[in-house]
């Protein structure tokens, strides 16, 4: 009889690659683990360093709470720097500066500050006040994606003022990094228009409760492509400074993208937007694949070059037809932001802050959709350059979110069992544990 030789080889050849795709996912986490956290560590001991030196007590304060309780975000958004050993210490050092910020500011844009009646103004009145403060601070994180924007006065309509320097500092530092990568200015566009989307919405999300979701309802009808009255309450907002970045989507963002965001942005609820808008990924991979040559191998140096396919502008290399911002926004990013929010409902219920994840009808349906958000991000990410690196992003951002201490205080593991079961981050999620605890994140 003959013998059948073809199946075997096929066989074994399958799960060679499986076998390396395996390896090459956990290759991250090792690294997280090895390289990653000393990194991003050391730069935020730096910060906290500087933030000691706060003149003002009360943005001192809010400077060192958001290192010491937030310190998690920075190390986990520092994961993209792996895409790019070489570069790998100043991409840290952007990618934490930036996210250092987005921490700080939301501190400050509390509802102590932004819930307050004015006297003598409605409610509305009010909120376009406060939602004009909290864009005037967020103009730090713009100038820090932005080499070119000129910095002002940040606290120029916030109570406290004196912060010797902290915000510019960290955004000339994230600058100073960026304007030597040599494909930075393809993405520079993009990379702005997502982080205006996300001061945005933290500058509606931190306004009072009571016309907040109406806000942020009118908000997501405009991105959604929505008609609104020409009274519509969100066009107060943005009376007397640039409009909402919307109206400049199609002049910021590569056709891809516009076209993705048309068509993904329609299917989400107001929350999972607001989610998605939330998050800084999509910004932290942009800046990550800026800073690799046309093939993807070494760390850009200065000067302006022609940018990677991969990120949705001009074509290049092994790169081409993929657009890493059609992968992470929205489902990556809202993932991200929808997790977050999903361990933190019992605190943010006591507090009494937005909590996207309540909108769903039940912890069922909430569990529903981020399985769903689980498995578009997967697929969405399959055929990317590096898919193995966006896998292990995803599951991380599972293991991660999941193996917090307020998941068993607040009743959440047969849930965090289910999820991390369905996208093979079971395992993962307890070694996440363990390395938390060691490392004190």
């Amino acid at each position: 009889m003959e013998q059948q030789t073809g199946a075997p080889p096929v066989i074994a050849q399958v799960v060679s690659q499986e076998l390396g795709a395996i390896i090459t996912e956990w290759s991250v986490y090792f690294s997280m683990a090895r390289r990653i956290f000393p990194l991003a560590k050391r730069q935020l001991r730096l910060w906290e360093h500087r933030a000691r030196s706060i003149p003002n007590p009360e943005l001192r304060r809010q400077a060192l709470a958001s290192i010491h309780k937030k310190s998690f975000h920075s190390v986990g958004g520092a994961v993209f720097a792996l895409l790019n050993r070489p570069g790998m210490e100043d991409l840290i050092k952007a990618v934490v500066a930036i996210q250092t910020i987005s921490d700080y500011l939301d501190n400050l844009c509390d509802r102590a500050v932004f819930w307050n009646p004015v006297s003598g103004c409605s409610a509305l009145e009010t909120a376009a006040q406060g939602f004009s403060s909290s864009m005037k601070l967020h103009e730090a994180m713009l100038c820090a994606v932005d080499p070119e924007r000129p910095m002002g006065n940040f606290y120029s309509q916030y109570p406290a003022q004196d912060d010797g320097g902290y915000l510019m500092q960290l955004a000339a530092t994230s600058q100073e990094v960026l304007t030597r990568l040599e494909n930075y200015s393809a993405v520079k566009p993009l990379a702005t228009f997502l982080t205006r989307l996300y001061s945005e919405m933290q500058s509606i999300k931190h306004l009072s409760p009571g016309i907040r979701d109406t806000l942020m309802e009118q908000w997501f009808a405009l991105y959604s492509g929505k008609k609104l009255p020409d009274d519509a309450a969100v066009y107060k907002l943005s009376s007397g400074q640039p409009g909402f970045a919307v109206g400049n989507l199609e002049h910021s963002a590569p056709a891809c993208f516009v076209t993705n965001f048309a068509c993904q942005v329609g299917s989400l609820k107001w929350w999972e937007f607001g989610a998605a808008a939330g998050s800084t990924l999509a910004i932290f991979a942009l800046i990550a694949y800026a800073s690799l040559d046309g093939s993807g191998g070494r760390r850009s140096g200065s000067g302006g070059g022609q940018g990677s396919g991969a990120i949705g502008h001009k074509q290049s290399g092994r790169r081409s037809g993929h657009c890493i911002a059609c992968a992470y926004f929205p489902p990556v990013c809202a993932l991200h932001i929808l997790l977050d929010y999903f361990i933190d409902q019992e605190e943010d219920r006591e507090s009494g802050d937005l909590n996207f994840v309540s909108y769903y009808d039940s912890a069922g349906d909430a569990v529903d959709a981020l399985n769903r958000f689980t498995c578009v991000s997967l697929e969405m990410t399959r055929n990317l350059p590096e898919s193995w690196f966006h896998k292990a992003v995803i599951r991380g951002l599972l293991a991660m979110y999941f193996s917090d201490s307020k998941v068993r205080s607040c009743g959440l593991g047969s849930f965090a069992n289910q999820l991390t079961t369905l996208s093979g981050a079971r395992l993962l999620r307890v070694m996440c544990a363990l390395t938390r605890a060691i490392a004190g994140i």
